[in-house]
């Protein structure tokens, strides 16, 4: 029986594993078995670590929401002007989802959910769009 590090160490490797299964195929197609493979650990890993598929699944699309404001910005309002305020979070947030160079994991997680829904999907948007809505809609009102 491995030590709790060990057990901490597979449980990464399967995360960051998910990741790419999901960002590459979504939900639908990522298998747990590639999931394994991709982390070098046995095939009960999956649901040893995490209970199922579902919920491993769970936890990257957790790990795949964006923060509201770049984690430098301070949120000093009074510092920029509105319309700066809205330049920044829209760039902080493309470059966020989709990179610099080609689509991040995560922005890849996130538009394969938006495209082939689960079950996970309106718990997602109140709890990681709705946010980003309700913060553009605010930048937006105070430009107007």
């Amino acid at each position: 029986m491995g030590t709790p590090a060990d057990s901490a160490i597979v449980r990464q490797r399967l995360l960051d594993a998910a990741c790419a299964a999901f960002a590459e195929h979504g939900y639908q197609h990522a298998t747990v078995r590639n999931i394994c493979s991709r982390a070098g650990v046995n095939g009960g890993a999956v649901n040893y670590h995490f209970g199922s598929k579902r919920e491993l699944y769970a936890r990257v699309l957790r790990l795949a929401e964006l923060p509201l404001e770049p984690p430098h910005s301070g949120g000093n309002r009074a510092a920029h002007s509105s319309e700066d305020r809205l330049f920044r979070f829209i760039s902080f947030f493309l470059e966020s989802t989709l990179g610099r160079d080609e689509p991040t994991w995560s922005g890849r997680v996130l538009a394969n959910e938006l495209a082939n829904p689960t079950d996970l999907f309106d718990e997602l948007i109140r709890e990681a769009i709705e946010p980003h809505f309700s913060r553009l809609r605010s930048l937006i009102g105070d430009i107007l």
